[in-house]
């Protein structure tokens, strides 16, 4: 957060400078939200000793709090009569209350994640306020933990134990859809309201312990969020 500040205070530093020309179409803008609702499907499928595996999805509702985040853009209706604005935008989600999967002794943690997306919005002629409408693509940062605690029957007649950790971070596919409204406060400085729903598939993550027991998970992880946003329009 202190990062943030400080981030806001160059912003309004460069602003001052700004002021006296036109602006350009180009913008930078600082992000701050909050995921209203997050859910995450898991599937985990589980082999012993090679033999045919098990699959299981199972679903969870989780917060993944708050969240902050740098944009920068075009704004192609500036200039031209296009109504259309470009932006690359980079979001840290501060998640406090973590989704568990668990299933006979294993459970698949999210401890964070990271999006950076390339979106594309349709806008409104400019006014004091200005409607958008979009999307986009992008990628993610997951960083896992997966924790395993198991008991099983081993060939021979004897129960095993089978108890780790294993931490992994990996990249995810994304894709945002949104919607906002900007309230043009000067002709470089405007407050941006808006919504995104964001989705998040993380590639399988595989492991093996002794040959004896083989898991693979694979996460979609979708969340709601809230964003509002001080944009500073060069």
């Amino acid at each position: 957060m202190k990062k943030f500040t400080a981030l806001m205070i160059c912003a309004a530093l460069l602003l001052t400078s700004v002021t006296a020309s036109a602006a350009s179409g180009f913008y930078a803008s600082g992000i701050l939200g909050y995921s209203a609702h997050s859910s995450v499907d898991t599937k985990i499928t589980t082999s012993y000793f090679g033999n045919t595996p098990t699959d299981e999805t199972i679903s969870k509702n989780f917060d993944l709090g708050s969240i902050w985040g740098l944009g920068l853009g075009y704004d192609f209706s500036v200039k031209d009569t296009l109504p259309l604005r470009v932006e690359f935008v980079w979001l840290r989600y501060n998640n406090k209350n973590t989704p568990s999967a668990p299933r006979d002794g294993i459970t698949f943690n999210i401890n964070s994640l990271e999006t950076f997306m390339l979106n594309g919005w349709f806008v409104s002629k400019p006014a004091t306020l200005q409607f958008y409408l979009g999307g986009g693509l992008g990628l993610a940062i997951i960083n896992y933990e997966f924790k395993y605690d198991l008991e099983y029957w081993w060939i021979g007649g004897m129960w095993q134990h089978l108890s780790g950790e294993y931490k992994h971070s990996g990249m995810a596919g994304a894709f945002n859809l949104g919607l906002g409204l900007d309230w043009n406060i000067t002709q470089h400085m405007a407050l941006d309201f808006g919504y995104r729903y964001s989705w998040v598939n993380s590639r399988k993550l595989a492991l093996t312990e002794r040959s004896a027991l083989s898991v693979e998970t694979e996460n979609t992880v979708i969340s709601h969020n809230l964003l509002t946003a001080i944009k500073v329009k060069f």
